[in-house]
């Protein structure tokens, strides 16, 4: 009987009935490659085992030992006993990038690369040395020549596993629901080297049991993932400092507002033997990181405080300062709750929705002068982040007022609106020429989604005015 990849087929039923035993040999690698292995010789055959695995191993040619586990699995229709092979490590990359894995067994080394979100098997890991390990796409290498063989990390974590499964069995017999734990003793860390800068970034290797007894699956993936939908370029940082600043991040400067499926998320951890709890971001145009902020605090939404910039011009007396708001999820789909979203976003964003593009600028005061009022120009239908500029020796800004107008000859600023809390403002806009151009009513929405404000501007319905007037007076007209 020849097995390609993921088939099956039924065994010979007159040599089933009266043999006890099984021969069978590799004919390819786990690439598809011809190779010639040694024959695997009595196996068991038997129609009465359910449940049982078996490790067995092939060696090649070159003597490299090919690890897998035979199990027995009964369908649930019908008499029918599965054999089933399959290998006894498998390689799970929950990593943005493509993971290279250099195995090294009989001073050969072997290469495994996986794709992001894609599981392989290895078939020589279970006997080898994990040498090298590469994000090559980020230029991050992680080395560990003296590590110990894969075989002794999964027999270490097998051994409490199965001290587990004896507590499992003992609590589903008092009718209790438990499972396995995986803890910090299945979890290995890998320091990843940028070697152009030395930056560093912690990867994790994760060894959780499979269904087949005896197998295992390695998963490498970092706790949290960065988007940075800013147009800021923003570091992250455990201690406020740019030298530990996580490698192999993409800073990316953005035109306009993006969604987290657009960008490519930082890969973030701490450091390790480090035991910092929060990250810092800082500006890509400035030198001092905002406050700190928690990461595991699934499910909320926040700003981050004193994040400043440089003043494009005059950066001895102003600075800018960035709303940034902070949405913080867990990351759906097969990472297992291991990975958490942190989206980073701008506090304040306008909305377009006339006809016209428009200006946008906060108030003068007599800190910041009306001629650097940054101005932001809003395309129609389109979207952009706004930020303020404050005196350099302030931590924030107190009149959160803006104004607008048209971007067209003529048309004069707004009064002021306050955008700090969500709420509605009908605002008239006039033209130079008032005898020529009528003034016009524009609605100003701003409304709250996750961590950001969105101020949208409108055209008002001129059948709905925004303001009635009624006299209930008795003889007094108006």
């Amino acid at each position: 009987v020849i097995l390609a990849p993921d088939t099956t087929a039924y065994c010979p039923v007159l040599q089933y009935q009266n043999a006890l035993t099984f021969d069978c040999v590799p004919i390819a690698d786990e690439d598809g490659a011809d190779k010639t292995f040694k024959s695997l010789q009595m196996l068991p055959l038997s129609p009465y085992t359910n449940g049982a695995s078996y490790a067995i191993g092939a060696e090649d040619a070159d003597r490299t030992a090919y690890s897998m586990m035979l199990y027995t699995k009964r369908k649930s229709a019908g008499e029918v006993i599965q054999f089933m092979i399959s290998a006894t490590v498998a390689v799970e990359n929950l990593l943005v990038a493509d993971l290279s894995l250099t195995f090294v067994q009989n001073e050969k080394e072997r290469v495994v690369t996986i794709k992001p979100g894609e599981t392989k098997d290895a078939y020589t890991a279970y006997r080898s040395k994990l040498a090298k390990l590469e994000l090559v796409s980020k230029g991050l290498i992680s080395r560990d020549r003296a590590a110990q063989s894969l075989e002794e990390l999964v027999l270490k974590s097998m051994k409490r596993w199965q001290s587990s499964q004896s507590d499992l069995k003992a609590a589903a017999d008092a009718k209790e629901e438990k499972q396995i734990e995986i803890d910090d003793q299945d979890r290995y860390k890998f320091e990843f080297i940028d070697p152009n800068t030395n930056a560093r970034l912690c990867v994790i290797g994760e060894l959780t049991p499979l269904e087949v007894d005896g197998a295992v699956n390695i998963t490498f993936y970092v706790p949290y993932w960065i988007y940075d939908l800013t147009n800021l370029g923003l570091i992250p940082s455990e201690d406020k400092t740019k030298q530990n600043a996580v490698a192999g991040r993409e800073r990316g400067i953005y035109d306009a507002v993006k969604k987290p499926q657009q960008v490519e998320p930082i890969m973030f951890n701490f450091h390790r033997k480090s035991s910092a709890e929060k990250i810092a971001v800082c500006a890509a145009n400035g030198d001092v990181f905002g406050r700190s902020f928690p990461p595991d605090a699934v499910g909320s939404t926040g700003r981050i405080n004193e994040l400043f910039g440089t003043h494009s011009t005059m950066s001895d007396r102003l600075k800018y300062e960035y709303e940034v708001g902070v949405d913080i999820n867990v990351v759906l789909g097969p990472f297992r709750g291991l990975v958490k979203s942190i989206i980073l976003m701008p506090r304040i964003i306008l909305k377009n929705e006339l006809k016209s593009p428009l200006l946008v600028r906060q108030i003068k005061s007599d800190e910041v002068p009306e001629k650097f009022c940054d101005t932001f120009q809003v395309a129609r239908a389109s979207t952009t982040p706004f930020w303020w500029v404050i005196s350099k020796s302030d931590k924030d800004y107190k009149r959160r007022y803006i104004q607008f107008k048209k971007d067209v000859d003529g048309w004069q600023w707004s009064s002021y609106i306050p955008v700090d809390e969500t709420s509605d403002w009908t605002v008239t806009l006039r033209h130079k020429n008032q005898a020529s151009v009528e003034p016009q009513l524009i609605k100003v929405n701003i409304t709250s989604s996750g961590a950001a404000m969105y101020v949208t501007f409108k055209k008002a319905d001129s059948q709905y005015p925004p303001y009635r007037i009624e006299n209930r007076t008795l003889t007094t007209h108006f």
